[in-house]
């Protein structure tokens, strides 16, 4: 081989490398964008969901006090239970005291 064929043969060789990197760096470019892309979208579903979290903290202090009302009304329930069962024993009893 002479030092033409030889020259050729790596100018050849450099070539496809630099084609292989060309590729490569192109594929490692739609990746990042693909990622960024990714990351945005992350980006608006942490955001979507910081709403949720802020909106079901609210529901759940609306539940809160609601639940703290209970024992309250299990009580006038049951001030009504024995009010009605007075007014039953003294309607039995003819409405006498």
């Amino acid at each position: 081989m002479g030092v033409i064929e030889d020259i050729q043969t790596r100018v050849t060789t450099l070539e496809r490398r630099m084609d292989d990197h060309d590729t490569t760096h192109i594929r490692i470019e739609r990746r990042i964008d693909q990622l960024v892309g990714d990351v945005s979208q992350l980006k608006g579903d942490v955001s979507q969901l910081k709403g949720d979290v802020s909106t079901l903290k609210t529901d759940m202090e609306q539940v809160k006090v609601r639940v703290e009302v209970i024992p309250e009304l299990m009580a006038g329930q049951v001030e009504l239970r024995e009010m009605v069962a007075k007014l039953l024993a003294w309607s039995e009893a003819g409405g006498r005291s």
